[in-house]
């Protein structure tokens, strides 16, 4: 089912990501045993993954350290349904983990707020995801100010390219990023943002989101690994020419 991670055309690994966002903790355990093997990253949906248990999930982010992300979110942002009660409960009991936390702005804000709270905190993925637009540069710029001064582990962008602009705008700033030394995930969404799926893994991001099919995909726009891989099949080929 899965194929081992592949190397881009200069010889950078790419994090491939698989994100779990359906079905039963049954499923979603059986998925990762065979996933981790040759996915770098695991993203588990916790408000839409059915029976999830913490002290499972705590053993699980032991056996495999630094390569669970934990979504409290829904699709498109929907309104999450976990209470706020239970998922502070989730923070405070994987705190010290070698676990991920994705947690958007603005719309986790009480996510955040309690992430700050922690005397201990896991890694923070601080995100900010739209769905219908890519701000503009100004909007980008100011956004980016506000999550930076949070210090996260990981920033990432991903936002809806309604033209091919947007996709080479959040390209520059994932250069412009990277050139800081911080480690971000920029991504563009939809037809036009597909470009950055491609440059995005060859210039750095820190995980590639890439389904093993089509319907798995969690965002408009993601490529399957397979057709990743074939584009940097294609590259090497050319790099060898």
């Amino acid at each position: 089912m899965f194929e081992r991670e592949q190397e881009s055309p200069k010889g950078r690994e790419i994090a491939y990501c698989l994100s779990i966002a359906s079905g039963t903790w049954l499923d979603a355990s059986r998925a990762m045993e065979q996933c981790f093997s040759v996915y770098r990253y695991v993203e588990l949906w916790l408000d839409l993954v059915e029976g999830v248990e913490i002290e499972e999930v705590r053993a699980l982010c032991r056996r495999w350290p630094d390569r669970i992300v934990l979504l409290f979110r829904r699709p498109q942002l929907a309104a999450i349904q976990m209470p706020q009660t239970q998922r502070v409960g989730w923070l405070v009991a994987l705190a010290a983990e070698p676990v991920w936390f994705d947690l958007d702005t603005p719309t986790q804000a009480e996510d955040l707020r309690d992430w700050f709270a922690l005397p201990q905190r896991p890694k923070l993925i601080l995100s900010h995801h739209d769905y219908t637009t890519t701000p503009s540069e100004e909007r980008l710029a100011a956004l980016l100010a506000e999550m930076k001064a949070c210090e996260p582990t990981v920033i990432k962008i991903a936002t809806y390219c309604q033209q091919p602009e947007d996709a080479l705008r959040l390209l520059r700033w994932q250069v412009a990023l990277r050139r800081e030394g911080l480690r971000v995930i920029v991504l563009g969404m939809g037809e036009h943002g597909v470009i950055t799926r491609i440059f995005g893994a060859l210039w750095g991001n820190e995980m590639s989101f890439a389904p093993p099919t089509p319907k798995q995909a969690s965002a408009p726009g993601q490529l399957t690994r397979e057709q990743m891989e074939a584009v940097f099949a294609l590259l090497r080929a050319q790099d060898e020419i």
